[in-house]
């Protein structure tokens, strides 16, 4: 019997999910390993204690029945007829999902401090008991801890639900839509997504340049000739310079004797002056800098 891909629909991924969730309870997800020796155990193991040849090696941490019993809460929820409405089912799949993946990192890191925990500790269990602790790398330099394929294969499925949770719920896609659009509603939103930040940056890099030429100086629109910040038209062409908001500088009083020599030496070189308004400019200037008008060619 060949089935289609577009026969699968979104609803079929969330409930084949939620039930694989709850096979990689009993699944090994972690190991130990020391001197080439290796015991894997699964988050069910963890739960109910670690025994050794009838010894108890870690006591149980009933708290991760969470690990199960989430996932049980999202297959009730798309495979037992429940009256909820939509929303609220989506939003439940999308926040228990992302529970569970919390609570599996939270475990993981649990392990980890625990394996580090009895290996410092060196307590004697027994003969048979002794093996293990061996086994479990009692000594510092050799003791592995990790996690397994199987972890990450189920973390990876748990992100897929939590993200086909949050699309039901924003109405990105629907339950009964197959997966090929599926594939074009997350083409489309990269998309979008991926438009948003190239608009970003490019307000981001003309802010930049605003920045740039206001301390700088400005470039002419029209003919590219680069102008003193304090020019309102181009030298060269007369163009308007571009409108910049700005915030207004703090103005300090500066002494009338200081002014009148700033001003004396800002006209000393020149010598021109603008036939319209009179403003002061350079031997070079085609335009006047204050009004744009033209200036008169000296032959």
């Amino acid at each position: 019997m060949n089935i289609s891909v577009d026969t699968i629909r979104v609803k079929h991924i969330v409930k084949t999910i939620s039930l694989l969730a709850i096979i990689f309870f009993f699944v090994p997800t972690f190991f130990v390993s020391c001197s080439g020796e290796r015991k894997e155990m699964s988050a069910f193991d963890l739960v109910k204690g670690i025994t050794y040849e009838g010894e108890n090696m870690s006591d149980a941490h009933y708290i991760y029945v969470l690990l199960i019993v989430l996932p049980i809460v999202i297959a009730v929820l798309w495979f037992v007829p429940i009256a909820i409405s939509k929303a609220a089912k989506y939003a439940t799949t999308a926040c228990v999902t992302l529970g569970d993946i919390v609570v599996w990192f939270v475990l993981k890191a649990q392990f980890t401090s625990s394996a580090k925990d009895l290996m410092k500790s060196g307590k004697d269990f027994g003969d048979s008991s002794r093996q293990f602790s061996q086994m479990m790398g009692m000594a510092d330099s050799l003791l592995k801890t990790g996690t397994t394929f199987w972890f990450w294969v189920n973390m990876l499925l748990l992100v897929v639900l939590l993200i086909l949770g949050a699309m039901l719920f924003f109405g990105k896609t629907l339950e009964d839509a197959s997966v090929l659009a599926l594939q074009k509603n997350v083409a489309d939103v990269t998309s979008a997504a991926t438009k948003n930040v190239v608009e970003m940056t490019n307000v981001a890099a003309q802010h930049v340049q605003n920045a740039t030429q206001t301390k700088a100086g400005w470039t002419c629109e029209n003919c590219q000739a680069v102008n003193s910040p304090t020019a309102k038209f181009c030298t060269q062409c007369g163009t308007a310079k571009p409108v910049v908001v700005e915030p207004e500088p703090v103005v300090e009083e500066t002494p009338a004797e200081e002014v009148k020599e700033e001003v004396v030496e800002e006209t000393k070189p020149d010598g021109r002056t603008c036939p319209q308004c009179g403003a002061e400019v350079s031997e070079t200037a085609k335009f006047c800098t204050k009004c744009g008008a033209q200036l008169p060619t000296e032959e």
